[in-house]
């Protein structure tokens, strides 16, 4: 099943060891960091006496943003190797992005003050606090967002994901029932959305036994309702190899194990490849398929393929457990 993504900021700027978070306690102001209570109140806004510039304004800062997040991965695209050997121009380059997004949460600041119950902008501004690696500021404004509009189905999402993140790190199920909630919302608001079925089923890999609590269903339920979600999901995404992948993989969790619809799936999942890392990603599967079939020789054969460094932690597991399972010549 895929991992859940980290942001992307916060990956690349791992990568060549650079931090640009500053500490802040509460990167929102009072009258916009307020959880809603079982009313989902809030102080009176101000009558928006120019709708039409209002909306216009929105839209300008939209761009700003978008073009924020353009113009940061250029910089970080442009500096990567340097920046990894000069702590210098990490620092310059850190506080070059800080100072970008800041401009960007200020505008959101500004505008979500003056318009507190505009669904998008509350959204959009979590996406940038989530960036910020202020999640959970995003959370709560994801959280006002669908309070506003229920129907906001990438709201929904993102709450789910920043809870599944949470839950693997706190280990506390209690986060549970809300993040399948969720999902469920944002698949329910948008069926058309291929991500939404594809995170749900990534979700329901990661956590069976609560998944078939939450849906009243046996254990070993599980695995076929994410096979199902994984079918939907590249039925309206048909050229995603990512997805292909996972639902190839995904046949390793039905019992009993059918290996000729796994390699299938898994021959569909090479029509999609483009990067050599995927068609060795894919070997490295069918030996899967083939130590899961008893057939240690056939295994062998494909792991050979496999060189890529990323797959070799997987390979290297893989070849130990076909050692004590049966002597390598």
């Amino acid at each position: 099943m895929p991992r859940l993504a980290t942001t992307w900021l916060f990956a690349v700027l791992s990568f060549i060891g650079c931090s640009i978070f500053r500490s802040e306690p509460n990167p929102l102001p009072p009258s916009i960091a307020t959880i809603p209570d079982e009313r989902g109140s809030l102080p009176n806004p101000p009558v928006i006496t120019n709708p039409s510039r209002a909306a216009k304004d929105f839209q300008i800062l939209v761009e700003a943003d978008k073009r924020s997040a353009r113009d940061i991965a250029q910089w970080l695209s442009d500096n990567r190797d340097a920046a990894r050997r000069d702590a210098h121009l990490r620092t310059t380059l850190a506080n070059r992005i800080l100072d970008r997004l800041t401009e960007i949460r200020e505008g959101y600041i500004r505008h979500i003050e003056a318009h507190p119950r505009h669904a998008e902008a509350r959204l959009r501004y979590g996406n940038l606090l989530s960036r910020m690696q202020h999640d959970d500021e995003a959370l709560e404004q994801w959280s006002w967002a669908v309070k506003f509009d229920h129907q906001l189905a990438e709201a929904w999402n993102n709450i789910a994901g920043h809870l599944a993140a949470q839950v693997r790190r706190t280990r506390n199920p209690a986060l549970l029932p809300r993040m399948f909630n969720s999902y469920d919302q944002a698949l329910l608001h948008a069926p058309r959305n291929p991500l939404f079925p594809h995170n749900l089923a990534t979700a329901l890999g990661l956590f069976p036994a609560d998944a078939a609590l939450h849906y009243g269903i046996p254990r070993g339920e599980i695995p076929k309702m994410a096979l199902g979600l994984l079918r939907l999901a590249l039925s309206l995404a048909p050229d995603n190899f990512e997805i292909a992948a996972d639902l190839a993989e995904s046949h390793l969790d039905i019992k009993p194990f059918r290996k000729a619809q796994a390699q299938v799936a898994w021959d569909n999942a090479r029509r999609l490849a483009r990067e050599i890392h995927q068609y060795q990603q894919i070997d490295l599967q069918l030996a899967l398929l083939e130590i899961e079939d008893a057939k240690p020789q056939a295994a062998l054969r494909l792991l050979a393929k496999v060189t890529h460094p990323s797959l070799l932690p997987l390979k290297n597991k893989l070849l130990d457990t076909l050692k004590k399972t049966r002597p390598i010549p």
